[in-house]
Order: C-alpha cells, then sequence, then structure tokens
C-alpha cells in the first residue's frame, strides 16, 4: 500500500463519515493529463480523493503537506476550475483534472 493510501485510511478513522463514501462499489474512470502533456487514466471510486486516485498512476501528483493547507496538489478540472486534489473527490460520471505539478526524483531524494 501507498503513503497515499494509508494516510487515507488513517483519515478515514478519525472522519468516518468519509470513509462509507470510499466503501462505495462504484469505481469510474479518472483521467489526468500530465504536465507533460501525456495522458494517465485510473480507475477509481467514486467519494474518493483525486490524490489517492493519483497513487495509481506510475508518478503521483506531487503533495507538499499532510493537512491540505499548502496548495501544491493544485489540479485544473475540466469542467471546472483549479482544485486542491487532496481535497475534491472523484464525483459518479468520473472525473478529468490537468495536473499542475508531479512528484520528482529530487523531491523524493530530498535534493534542493
Amino acid at each position: 500500500m501507498s503513503v497515499f493510501g494509508v494516510r487515507e485510511r488513517l483519515l478515514g478513522l478519525l472522519r468516518p463519515g468519509q470513509s462509507a463514501q470510499l466503501a462505495g462499489p462504484e469505481r469510474v474512470v479518472v483521467r489526468f493529463v500530465l504536465p507533460s502533456g501525456a495522458e494517465g487514466r485510473v480507475m477509481a471510486r467514486v467519494g474518493e480523493t483525486l490524490l489517492r486516485a493519483s497513487s495509481r498512476l506510475a508518478v503521483p501528483i506531487f503533495q507538499g503537506c499532510h493537512d491540505q493547507s499548502c496548495a501544491e496538489c493544485l489540479v485544473e478540472m475540466s469542467p471546472g476550475g483549479e482544485a486542491r486534489a487532496c481535497v475534491v473527490t472523484v464525483p459518479p460520471g468520473g472525473a478529468s483534472a490537468r495536473v499542475k505539478q508531479l512528484w520528482s526524483m529530487e523531491q523524493v531524494r530530498g535534493d534542493d
């Protein structure tokens, strides 16, 4: 399980109402347009965050904080405007999001 999956499970324990949403069987396609212009598609449950869904990509969306305060995980929703991937959830029917920033090897290694 990825770091993002562990985080979501812990948050689900703290916020029981949200974990009930994630238990739903409905799965939809979420389309991510990466900064390079490439496209990634993943299957996600309705109600889970885009950040968690992105953990199924080869390189997930970057998240600078762990308390929904930094806005490093901004995505541009289509249709719609900018939103934080750690907050916005997958709607019924799926979603499409243009990713602003992905994890880089420098961030993983700690290089600045």
